[in-house]
């Protein structure tokens, strides 16, 4: 297994095509997809495609940019994933870098998110040496705003999302510049 990057309880590894089961069962649980699909499991089609956008990016960029598997070290349980990558908006920009993550139900509330969180915006300054760290959450998504704030983001805006399928499609945008500039 190779070691991307860890933290003092976790670690995340490079994705790999194998990791297309474990996709599978994270989105199959609707409270861990609430925010993402308004709880609408992934069918096959989805995972693939998602497991294949995540194979892209590793190829694209040799790792340095995109999805990672987040391990528990104590236990080597796979937890979920994060990513770090340019805006959907700007795939060529890598100065502007989004934050991104998604853990099974078991590891909510514990602080991996905001501990691996924080790894990966370190990296995005230190060794990406990006402008900015973008993260967006649903508005009604209170813990991944909260996520956001405690390694240091700030609220930049509320939009709408229209691809959310819930009725509520409020979005928030928080941003961090880069310390260092």
């Amino acid at each position: 297994m190779e070691i991307f990057l860890e933290s003092e309880r976790c670690l995340l590894r490079y994705f790999k095509p194998e990791d297309k089961e474990f996709l599978r069962d994270l989105d199959s649980d609707p409270d861990v997809v609430k925010y993402i699909s308004n709880g609408i499991i992934s069918d096959e089609k989805e995972v693939a495609r998602g497991t294949q956008i995540m194979l892209s990016w590793v190829e694209k960029t040799q790792g340095k940019y995109g999805f990672w598997i987040a391990r528990l070290k104590s236990t080597q349980e796979e937890m979920g994933w994060f990513h770090l990558r340019p805006l959907k908006s700007d795939l060529d920009n890598f100065k502007e870098l989004e934050l991104g993550y998604r853990l099974k139900k078991n590891f909510w509330g514990k602080g991996y998110a905001t501990e691996l969180s924080k790894v990966l915006h370190d990296y995005c300054f230190d060794e990406c040496h990006a402008d900015t760290l973008w993260a967006h959450a649903m508005k009604a998504n209170l813990a991944s705003q909260n996520i956001m704030q405690k390694i240091g983001m700030s609220f930049d805006r509320e939009e709408i999302y229209a691809e959310f399928p819930g009725e509520d499609k409020r979005c928030v945008w928080f941003k961090k510049l880069n310390p260092n500039q």
